[in-house]
């Protein structure tokens, strides 16, 4: 759209008005279309005077941006969109509001109603869709920090179960291969298998969950008791919708609490991309905090076999966020206290894996910076009845601000203010660009040091 003709018959005022003179391609393809084009263009200028990137690019005018304060602050900046939370952090801003402020930084009130918020250079940020923008400005940060950007495919491979699945399946190493449940793409040879009542698991104990690819809430994860049912809930659904959905195995038998439920654990994983030299590549560091989160299914699970197995309420079969139990901290847990070191040692080492595989079949495509960039990541795992855990999932956004786990926003203050540390924002004295070798995998607080790989 930036590709201009030179002026040939005239400049249509439409044109004029967004480009000035010369005539955009688009005044070539006709009236309406060229309409659609402007209304685009327009959208496109509005969204890059808000994007951070332009104001942070090597061509950015120093002098057309100023620093909120000499001492440490924070504010919001209004999204583009439509606002559906108040904060990126959920019911934990204000945790994280007083805990900044405990720690002497300034709230700046109103910022995100400046006209030209362009011109305010954040040292951190923290996105969230349909929230304000956090920012905090630190003169110590040699900055920028913010989030690795969505627009790289990397993170396409663990957001999709299905990617993921072909990540992991497709690793040289067996151990690796088997860290999900079976997992199968929704295509005419599944249901070949399923009819025909020959592999695919078709015999093993246990029974099948018809999962999104994408958002296990669009919609919800629906189980089925037997080959025959999940074959006909296929052919009642469009072919064409096939692609966007995922069919998983029951882990048979699942590890049940007490209470007879069901259960998920939610760890955290903060990933950081750290610079070591201008002229070097920058270095992956994966740290895993120490207190995942478990959340029970609302009803216990009879140990019951065959269609009543799928009669059962489906809040006993599945996690489901309306009527599920308050999530709590793994370290809370009296009766899984006796596992809790296995399922700390096994998250890492499938955190690792996962990302160790990701490493090497998609390099991380960023060149060397002396920025500093960031991703928090929550992962589900369900343990079987040995204790072994399965990753069900990979969740770019661990959905702190609108999702299932927000009643755990203590947890979430907590943990949202050691990844601050860790990345320097409130602990200033780690050096986000220095030489020295990095350490090996440790502690960190309640954050453990896992992973790490030079891109």
């Amino acid at each position: 759209t930036r590709n201009r003709y030179d002026g040939t018959g005239g400049d249509c005022d439409a044109c004029a008005s967004v480009r000035g003179a010369g005539r955009c391609m688009y005044c070539y393809a006709g009236r309406g279309f060229h309409r659609v084009a402007v209304m685009l263009l327009l959208a496109l200028e509005n969204y890059q005077c808000r994007s951070r990137v332009a104001i942070l690019s090597a061509t950015a005018d120093p002098g057309a941006v100023t620093y909120p304060s000499s001492s440490p602050c924070f504010w919001y900046e209004e999204p583009a969109k439509t606002q559906r939370v108040t904060s990126p952090f959920g019911r934990a801003a204000k945790g994280v509001e007083e805990s900044l402020q405990s720690l002497n930084w300034q709230p700046l009130q109103g910022q995100g109603h400046y006209k030209n918020p362009q011109q305010l250079v954040p040292s951190f940020t923290f996105e969230y869709p349909g929230a304000p923008t956090f920012c905090a400005y630190h003169p110590g940060i040699p900055g920028p920090i913010s989030q690795i950007p969505t627009s790289l495919d990397w993170d396409n491979h663990l957001d999709d179960k299905l990617r993921l699945h072909l990540l992991l399946s497709t690793s040289n190493t067996a151990a690796t291969s088997q860290l999900m449940p079976s997992t199968f793409e929704v295509n005419h040879g599944l249901l070949a298998s399923l009819e025909a009542g020959q592999g695919m698991d078709c015999h093993d104990e246990g029974h099948w969950f018809l999962k999104h690819r994408l958002d296990s809430k669009r919609p919800r994860v629906h189980p089925y008791g037997s080959n025959t049912e999940l074959c006909e809930r296929l052919r009642q659904m469009k072919e064409i919708s096939w692609k966007y959905f995922i069919v998983q195995k029951e882990i048979h038998p699942p590890m049940l609490l007490r209470s007879g439920r069901k259960f998920v654990l939610r760890a955290h994983v903060l990933a950081w991309v750290q610079p070591i030299l201008d002229t070097e590549p920058n270095a992956l560091r994966l740290f895993l905090h120490s207190d995942p989160l478990v959340s029970e299914n609302a009803a216990p699970l009879d140990a019951v076999t065959g269609p009543a197995w799928a009669s059962q309420p489906a809040s006993a079969l599945v996690l489901q966020s309306e009527s599920r139990s308050p999530a709590y901290g793994l370290a809370e847990s009296e009766e899984l206290s006796f596992v809790r070191a296995s399922i700390l040692e096994q998250m890492g080492s499938t955190v690792a894996a996962v990302f160790q595989e990701l490493h090497t079949q998609h390099p991380f495509p960023l060149a060397p910076s002396k920025s500093s960039s960031y991703q928090l990541y929550g992962l589900d795992f369900m343990l079987d009845a040995n204790g072994k855990a399965f990753l069900l999932e990979v969740n770019r956004s661990p959905r702190i601000a609108t999702g299932a786990m927000g009643d755990a926003h203590r947890c979430y203050t907590e943990l949202l203010m050691q990844a601050m540390q860790i990345l320097g924002v409130t602990n200033t004295e780690i050096n986000t660009t220095s030489s020295e070798e990095l350490p090996g995998p440790g502690r960190f607080g309640v954050w453990s040091d896992i992973y790490r790989a030079t891109l």
